[in-house]
């Protein structure tokens, strides 16, 4: 998929480069994601629908933009430009308005948790269709790394994946990804170095 950037466009960065990250608005890339996870589903429903072994289900990993704080490809722009959807206005208790009028400094952000969340929200519901068990995202903590400077600037897209299920978002996330069941966080490896930081 991340080879054939035309069929599944990648996040483009305000200068016009891409990312090596999917774009979430792209409906080529979310129903070959869909139909992966429904495959996935089946096969899980087929060996373990009685027994259930297996207890929950992630959904996508560490979900969000890491080098854009939102994707910047036209598409993306003329959505940007124009009105807040509707469920996000009833969710966040805002008025209508473009994007800049409602959230401001945060409107790009916004705009990507919001486009980031149906994505996960319709691939978790397709799969629930094929076997209803429990599905969770986990969340990249909002915190710096010591080995990685540039994630020291509390910025989305930057010390944090932009979009994902991040602590100020979660309440958002409940509302507009309701086939989410869980979210929390990653866990983090315990090395001496890591403990020694803390």
């Amino acid at each position: 998929m991340k080879t054939d950037i035309k069929r599944f466009p990648r996040v483009i960065r305000p200068d016009g480069e891409p990312i090596d990250v999917l774009s979430a608005l792209s409906r080529n890339t979310l129903e070959a994601d869909k139909t992966a996870f429904v495959a996935l589903m089946r096969h899980l429903k087929q060996i373990d629908g009685e027994r259930h072994t297996v207890l929950l289900i992630q959904v996508e990993n560490e979900s969000g933009d890491i080098g854009s704080v939102r994707d910047n490809s036209a598409e993306a722009n003329r959505k940007f430009a124009g009105a807040v959807p509707s469920d996000l206005l009833a969710a966040a208790h805002k008025q209508p308005g473009t994007w800049s009028e409602v959230f401001a400094a945060d409107a790009d952000e916004m705009f990507q948790f919001y486009y980031q969340a149906k994505y996960i929200n319709e691939i978790a519901a397709a799969g629930k269709a094929e076997f209803p068990i429990p599905y969770y995202v986990n969340v990249w903590l909002d915190y710096p790394a010591a080995e990685l400077p540039q994630r020291r600037l509390d910025l989305p897209g930057i010390g944090y994946p932009s979009g994902g299920p991040v602590q100020k978002l979660v309440g958002l996330w409940r509302a507009l990804a309701t086939s989410i069941d869980m979210i929390g966080p990653i866990s983090m490896p315990t090395t001496p170095s890591s403990i020694e930081r803390r």
